[in-house]
Parts: C-alpha cells; structure tokens; sequence
C-alpha cells in the first residue's frame, strides 16, 4: 500500500514563519478566518493563550483580523515576557529587545536576586537546579501565557547516551487570586488533576506526560512544572498556516484525520476521558508526522453506562461550555440546560474533530461561532441542513465515502453523531494511507 510522502520531515526544530500569508478570492458570504486560539490551551478566559506565534489565514485582505494575546500590565519579568509576546503577535515585523528566552533569563536572576537579600522568592533555586538535572538547560521559551509558560528543555549526555528534548509546563496561580487560601487550594487540585488524568494515558496520539514537580519555596503550591515530551513538529494550526495554499492536499489532511481519530478511541474508550477542548493548536506534531492530542485541563472523566443506567455516567464535572466564541466548540454547548452536564461528553470530540478536518482542506472555518442567533454562516449551514440540501464547501472537498460521515458528524443532534471508533472503522478512513501505522510505536 503506498504512503504519500511525509510532509513533517524536513520541519526544523526551530522553523519560523514570517510574511503575510495569501489571501483567498473573497466569495458572496465569506467564510471566517482560520485564526489562532492558542496552542496547547482553550479559549476559556482562565486559560490564556500560551502560544508566542499568533497567525490567521484571512479570506479578505480587506478585513484582516489578528487575534491579539491579552496581557494585563505586570512591571515583573514574567509581565515583560508576556508583553513582548504580545506586541511580536500584534506586529511581527517589528523588532523588540529581548526575546521570550532571554527574559526567563531574567526573571530567574531577579528571583536569585531576591533571595539572597533575604526577600519571598518566587522559585526555590535548588528546585529548578533539580530539574535542570534531570531535564537539561532551557534552550527554548515555545509557548507563554498569564498564568503558564512553556519551556523546552535539551538534556544531553555523553555516558548513557542521552540526547532529549522536553517540554516543561510551568504553572502558577493568577496573581488575583494570590491573596486568597482557598483559590490556592483550588488552584493546586486544578494542576492536579490536569497531571493526574494526563500521566495515566499511554498512547502513540497522546502526548505523553512524565511527573509533576513542585517550583516553589516550602510548600508554595503556587508555582509547578508539568514535564512533557516535546513535539518538534509544532502545532496543527501552523501546519496548515505554513502550506503554500494555506491548507492541506486531501492525502495528509485524511491521514492526520485519521491519526486525531486514533487517539480519540482511546481517549472514548475503556478509559472514559473527554477531551472537550478539541482545537488544531491542542494537536502536536512530531518531526515524524505523528499527531498528538494534547491540554487535557477540560477534560471531563465518564464511565460507559451498564443495563438500566443512563446513557454516560459522568464522573469529574467540568464547565459545561469549554472556550470562547469558537467554531470547535458543539451548538449544544450553548442550548443545554445550566443545571448539569452535556448527555455524552464524547459528542462534543466529535463535532470539533469534523471542524478541524474542514479547517484542514479548506484553510477556513465555515462559522466563528456554532450558534444561529450569533453567526450567519452557522445559521445558513443549519438552513441547509433542514430542507434537506448539501453544504457548498462539504460538496466540494468530500467523497462519496467521507460525505455522510462528515454530515452525521456535524449533526446538530449529538445523539445522532457517530463514535470515534465508528468514524475511525467506516469505509473511507480505513481506505486513508496513513504515515503513521497503527502497530508503530512512536
């Protein structure tokens, strides 16, 4: 069977894009932009974006939109950092003074400053030499938020060999709630549980996640790393922004769609786990094209329910709605009742993985928001759908095999969505040549 040729191979550890992207012809209703929403983070206002490169892929020149990082002003370095992200994403062809890495740098000296005139650091310095040791020196600020930062660590050594790279999460609690017991007890259960669910999956399209270590003096529980692999391949959503034609030839995006598919069996399966926050900058890539599901922080933990049982037994409740105004999240998320959970939390991966396959052939998203009230596009699409007629765009990247699929998958009724493991097991995606063999071990 023969394997389309691996567009990951020759994407540098530490590739950049710069330029503008090109514009697609403007069309009758345009659809919106592909823009970024964050790597490895959801919309929702408690997660800020954590990427330091924002980049949309506009269908008109003339109502170009940029997705700005917001950063309330902060004099620290962690506030310099987040304020220099800001102001590249907003503006990347104007040079700044310092980089991301350099003022980690920073920040870490002033803390080695504080401490030795005797002031509360924020790091404990024989913590973070620990974890320098085991993971090597920080060569890379990837990612940065208000409230968490991404490092990437290279640890090598002559005798074993070991040549790695890392990705160590740093979390630390808003500085709003610093004054506050009990969002520091709310704060340290969240990265808990995030680290708790994660560290329990193995799977090649999970990125897997290592231990959870404490960074702050004494039992500071405001300050924590979460060490990760790192995936050199960048994100999704950059992948799709760096093509030539600012999408995907159908062979790569099936095979991604299919590698997605993969882990979200397993994620739906035995385990129980939801992932409920579906995005193209949650979905990593290695240098060998291999996708990973990453950020399960809205994850939501169920149990397949037995005879007389309702249909999903939730265990671990989350928010109802995860995100913001995006075209990843289900229209149910919106109507459900306020008093509990969604019925089957799987259906919501379901819906967005459908979007993110759009997003990958078109280079666009057909709606900004899955809500008839708010979005003209979401509301024509659902038109569409009622008297029976077939969508312009889904008509146009789809085949006899994947039409229906993708129609049932963006189903306005989540019962009636199918399973991962039903999607990943029809006639068009077990045809898909994947890069990725199922047997292989990344």
């Amino acid at each position: 069977m023969p394997i389309f040729t691996n567009p990951f191979l020759d994407r540098s550890v530490k590739q950049k894009h710069s330029g503008s992207p090109k514009t697609l012809q403007p069309t009758e209703l345009i659809p919106p932009a592909l823009s970024r929403v964050g790597r490895g983070a959801s919309t929702d206002a408690s997660r800020r974006p954590s990427v330091a490169t924002i980049s949309s892929i506009n269908s008109n020149p003339d109502t170009t939109q940029h997705n700005h990082l917001y950063v309330p002003r902060r004099p620290s370095a962690w506030g310099r950092m987040s304020e220099y992200v800001a102001r590249r994403n907003s503006t990347p062809h104007v040079q700044t003074a310092s980089s991301p890495l350099q003022e980690w740098h920073h920040w870490v000296a002033d803390n080695r400053k504080r401490t030795s005139t005797g002031d509360h650091p924020i790091i404990d310095e024989s913590r973070m030499a620990a974890l320098t040791r085991k993971y090597g020196e920080i060569c890379e600020v990837s990612g940065l938020g208000t409230d968490s930062i991404i490092l990437v660590s290279h640890k090598y050594q002559y005798c074993p060999p070991l040549d790695n790279y890392y990705a160590l999460k740093v979390l630390r609690r808003p500085p709003a709630d610093q004054s506050s017991p009990s969002d520091s007890d709310h704060h340290q259960k969240r990265v808990t549980a995030e680290f708790a669910l994660a560290s329990t999956l193995n799977h090649k399209h999970i990125v897997r996640t290592y231990e959870l270590l404490p960074l702050g003096p004494g039992n500071n529980p405001d300050l924590s790393c979460i060490s990760m692999e790192y995936c050199a391949g960048g994100d999704l959503h950059s992948l799709i922004a760096s093509s030539a034609t600012h999408k995907l030839p159908a062979e790569q995006a099936d095979c991604l769609f299919k590698q997605l598919l993969r882990g979200l069996t397993y994620l739906h399966g035995p385990g129980g786990v939801a992932h409920r926050a579906l995005a193209p900058e949650n979905l990593l890539l290695t240098n060998k094209g291999c996708l990973k599901i990453a950020d399960l922080g809205h994850a939501t933990c169920f149990r397949v329910p037995g005879p007389g049982e309702d249909p999903v037994v939730i265990i671990s409740k989350g928010k109802k709605k995860c995100g913001s105004s995006s075209p990843y999240i289900s229209p149910e998320q919106d109507t459900d009742s306020s008093s509990g959970e969604l019925d089957d939390p799987r259906s919501v991966d379901i819906w967005a993985a459908a979007v993110i396959y759009l997003a990958m052939r078109t280079g666009r998203n057909l709606w900004e928001e899955a809500s008839e009230e708010r979005d003209a596009g979401f509301a024509r699409f659902v038109e569409e759908r009622r008297d029976g007629k077939n969508n312009e765009v889904i008509e146009g990247i789809s085949t006899d095999l994947s039409r229906d699929i993708l129609y049932s998958m963006l189903s306005i009724d989540p019962a009636a969505r199918p399973t991962a493991a039903e999607v990943l097991s029809s006639a068009w995606v077990e045809g898909v040549d994947c890069c990725i063999p199922a047997a292989a071990v990344e």
